[in-house]
């Protein structure tokens, strides 16, 4: 996780180490994309979630991981707009004008299809992946 958001948004946010300080969002992220793998996993695998969500019977197993996503959604999309607001207003730190996000900011440019709610989903995509890794 660490080494996905120094890449992926240049910012150091050293949630690995228990003994340095992290800002609790990263932190909350994490924790919510596990809890979401946790019960994602056996939801796939039980029968009854299935028949429960094709009659549209939403279980409460299947509310909390919505929640859960809900949750770390947010906080992928205000990671995004704050590095895009910076982006726009030239305040990026040395570390996030090397970042990939930065990169895919200055393609957008030049290929207006790629829209922020587009950065905003790929950034959770890749996020949720590198909590377990």
């Amino acid at each position: 996780f660490d080494l996905f958001t120094a890449a992926f948004f240049g910012q150091l946010i050293e949630s690995a180490d228990p003994a340095t300080p992290c800002l609790p969002g990263n932190l909350e992220f994490a924790e919510a994309i596990l809890d979401a793998t946790m019960l994602l996993v056996p939801m796939l695998q039980s029968p009854v979630e299935m028949l429960k969500d094709r009659v549209g019977v939403e279980s409460a197993d299947a509310r909390l991981l919505r929640d859960k996503f809900s949750v770390t959604m947010e906080h992928a999309s205000g990671l995004v707009r704050s590095f895009v607001e910076r982006w726009e207003a030239g305040e990026l730190n040395k570390y996030e004008q090397a970042s990939y996000l930065r990169a895919a900011l200055d393609r957008r440019l030049k290929n207006e299809h790629v829209t922020e709610e587009a950065l905003v989903g790929i950034s959770f995509i890749l996020l949720a992946a590198s909590v377990d890794t």
